[in-house]
Formats: structure tokens, C-alpha cells, sequence
């Protein structure tokens, strides 16, 4: 029998997949994010039907908001990334499975906060790289992040290196390659940059639709990933490689030798892009100019490139399944909920 979840969102794209997974299972959600009404206006995806349950829409208008009467509706209560919701909320949460669930932006200050609702909800961690770091709080479970693996085309190739990244001027201290980087390792190629709030930068594409984002991942010559300060792995990466582009991405030793300011969001030992990309199923470089020659090495298709994005798709298929990642989570959830 389906449960009832509450869940907070965060990210839109990863509340879609989510819902989507659970959906599937037969679980019904009312998602405190985009896809809590089918009126909602969305920027990435379209909600599906089975997202939207009437009986729980009334209930949430009915009671103007979060009340303990309207957590009582629900089986388990699932946050993503927002200790101050579950301490803002916690009167209404108290006896209700609560689950923490961590999306890769962790830092030392958050996980101190973390520590302080440690006893009351169980933490899910996105990546098994982040159990056991100093300074973060418990681990009660890895399980990671989900997609609907039929959803994606099949690399056909044959166009421009491709790269998916937001706000590249002003998270350009965050991120690896650099934009200066960027700009050098594809001088010449005619790259395509698409995401939000990239303005002036030469060939950007602005935001695209889903469909047409399946259509680039689908035809790139290859997939240039860009890693933000924090995330053991992204959403875009996932999909680089349940499409099966031939992927290059920065190695450890170049993210350490361009990253401007570390903060305490940099552990080497959570980055988790090259154990999923190791040599044979991507290009990982640790130069600016090996990054350049991959790009021309991708663009050249060779046999090399091609058997590469075979593998990484079926690596992405056993790694992020939502028909396996959701057997996880039923496993847990028949452990946590009385």
C-alpha cells in the first residue's frame, strides 16, 4: 500500500525527479515547492498529473499553511537541505518520521546546524563520499539522487562540446574550469553554454526547455562539465551521462590548482565526478591544455570517444535508476515508519 509524503523542496528539477520516482511507486506527495499545485509556474519541467492530489491541496488551503493537523495527513515527512524548516516547524513535525535529505551543498556552518536536529530526523546523504567528513553530522543512510532512465535519448553526436552551467560571472571564483578557463579550452570549437544569468558570455544560449536540453546532450560533440565548490556530483552530470556524451571533467589535482577561494565547502575526498568518470568512462584532465585537447580528441569521434559514452551510459543506468534508487528508499522507509 502507497504512503502519504510531505515533502519540502529545494531544487526544482530534483523535486520533479523525486516525485516522479515515488509517484511510480505508488506513494502519493504533496511537495511544499513548485509542484504543489498544478498552477504553479515552473522554469525546467511540466508536472505530471499523478503530482497533484486534490484531497491534499484542500487540506494544505485549509489550514492556511503548515499545522499538526495537516502533518498528521502524512506517513513520513521528507526536507531536503533546510535544517531551519525542520526547527521552524518542529512543533507540527514532533512524533512524524522526519528525513533530512542532503543535496550536496553542505558546509561546515550547516552541518553544526545539522548536529543540533541530528536526534530528531534521519539523515540521508546524496553521496556516500559525504559520510564520515570532519565536522559533518551523522549518516543514517546513502541513497542516491534519481532519474526516469527510459526518459533518455541514446549520444548520436556529431555537433558542438557542450556545457550546462548558471551564473557563470559571478559563481566564477567557485568554479572549475573558470570561465577564463572555459573560454580558453574551447577557443576555436564553437561551444554552446546554455543556463541562466550567463549574459555576454560567447555563445550562450540562455535557458532551454527540457526537450530541447535532450536534443543538445542528444548531438554535442562532447560534454564539458563545470564543478561548483561543494557537490560530490550534479543533476547535469547525471544527465551527461544517462544520454551517454562523451564527458570531460576536471580531476581533483585541477580543481586544487584553479579553485580561487575553497572555503570549507572543498574536501578532495567528496568529490565524487572522477570514481564515477574513471579513465575509461570519461576524459578527467589536469591541465587546461589536456582539457583542450579532449575537446578535439572528442571532436574527432574516434572509436576511443565512442566505446567511452557507451560505457558511461550504462554506468549512469546502474548508478541512477529510479526504479532501484526508489527500492531504496521503500527499504527505509519500512525502517523508520512504525
Amino acid at each position: 500500500m502507497g504512503l502519504r509524503i510531505l515533502y519540502k523542496s529545494i531544487h526544482e528539477v530534483l523535486e520533479f525527479d523525486d516525485l516522479r520516482m515515488f509517484t511510480s511507486r505508488g506513494h502519493q506527495v504533496f511537495s511544499i515547492g513548485w509542484y504543489h499545485s498544478k498552477y504553479n509556474s515552473t522554469d525546467f519541467r511540466v508536472g505530471r498529473d499523478e503530482f497533484y492530489q486534490q484531497d491534499l491541496i484542500d487540506a494544505w488551503i485549509a489550514s492556511a499553511g503548515m499545522s499538526k493537523e495537516f502533518v498528521d495527513l502524512f506517513d513520513v515527512v521528507i526536507v531536503n537541505h533546510d535544517t531551519s524548516w525542520v526547527v521552524q516547524n518542529n512543533e507540527f513535525l514532533r512524533g512524524k518520521p522526519v528525513i533530512y535529505r542532503t543535496i550536496g551543498q553542505s558546509n561546515k556552518e550547516l552541518e553544526r546546524l545539522l548536529k543540533e536536529i541530528e536526534n530528531n530526523v534521519c539523515i540521508v546523504r546524496y553521496s556516500e563520499k559525504e559520510c564520515g567528513l570532519s565536522g559533518f553530522a551523522k549518516t543514517d543512510a546513502v541513497i542516491y539522487f534519481a532519474k526516469d532512465i527510459e526518459s533518455y535519448p541514446q549520444w548520436v553526436g556529431g555537433g558542438k562540446p557542450l556545457t550546462f552551467h548558471n551564473n557563470y560571472l559571478d559563481r566564477d571564483w567557485a568554479s572549475v574550469p573558470s570561465l577564463r578557463t572555459y573560454i580558453n579550452v574551447t577557443s576555436g570549437h564553437d561551444a554552446r553554454l546554455f543556463g541562466f544569468r550567463n549574459e555576454g558570455i560567447q555563445n550562450w544560449g540562455g535557458l532551454i526547455s527540457a526537450d530541447a536540453m535532450m536534443d543538445e546532450f542528444q548531438n554535442c560533440s562532447c560534454y564539458l562539465f563545470v564543478w561548483t565548490l561543494g557537490p560530490s556530483y550534479t543533476l547535469n552530470l547525471m544527465e551527461a551521462m544517462l544520454v551517454g556524451a562523451p564527458i570531460i571533467a576536471p580531476s581533483v589535482s585541477m580543481i586544487e590548482a584553479e579553485l580561487q577561494e575553497r572555503a570549507d565547502g572543498w574536501h578532495r575526498e567528496r568529490y565524487e565526478v572522477a570514481c564515477f568518470l574513471s579513465d575509461k568512462h570519461a576524459l578527467i584532465y589536469d591541465t587546461p591544455k589536456q582539457a583542450a585537447e579532449f575537446i578535439a580528441q572528442a571532436n574527432e569521434r574516434d572509436d576511443e570517444v565512442i566505446a567511452m559514452a557507451e560505457r558511461i551510459r550504462e554506468r549512469a543506468r546502474s548508478l541512477f535508476d529510479m526504479r532501484i534508487i526508489g527500492a531504496q528508499w521503500d527499504d527505509l522507509f519500512s525502517r523508520i515508519i512504525p
